[in-house]
């Protein structure tokens, strides 16, 4: 299922025309990475983990570019969320991020592919 949901948001961020190099990168990785997962039947608790280390930090995100569109860049609300979004963006990817990737890296079961394919990601 989040296999799909990247190759939909691939699909869709292309359609709206913005897609940029940055997303289109990060959402192959995804999808060749959940495909990875899938296909060697390896690593399904890697993949949910990483889920979570690259996703936490999406609700303030979004939030952010919502505050933003509706004109409130200069509030106390898009400053929480700015500030929640790079607290939630430390501890997912620094913190916890690098720990889950070392032992992917760790794992002789998982393949190669996953293995550089999570460092992309981290990187």
């Amino acid at each position: 299922m989040t296999g799909g949901y990247f190759f939909y948001d691939l699909l869709g961020m292309w359609y709206l025309g913005i897609l940029d190099f940055d997303m289109l990168l990060h959402h192959l990785l995804c999808c060749v990475g959940m495909a990875a997962v899938i296909i060697t039947d390896i690593g399904s608790g890697f993949a949910g983990a990483s889920l979570f280390i690259t996703e936490v930090s999406n609700p303030p995100m979004h939030f952010r570019v919502i505050l933003r569109i509706i004109g409130l860049r200069y509030s106390r609300a898009y400053e929480v969320a700015e500030f929640a979004y790079f607290i939630l963006f430390f501890i997912g990817r620094m913190l916890i991020g690098h720990s889950v990737v070392y032992n992917i890296l760790l794992c002789t079961p998982m393949n190669i592919l996953s293995k550089i394919f999570a460092v992309g990601i981290l990187l």
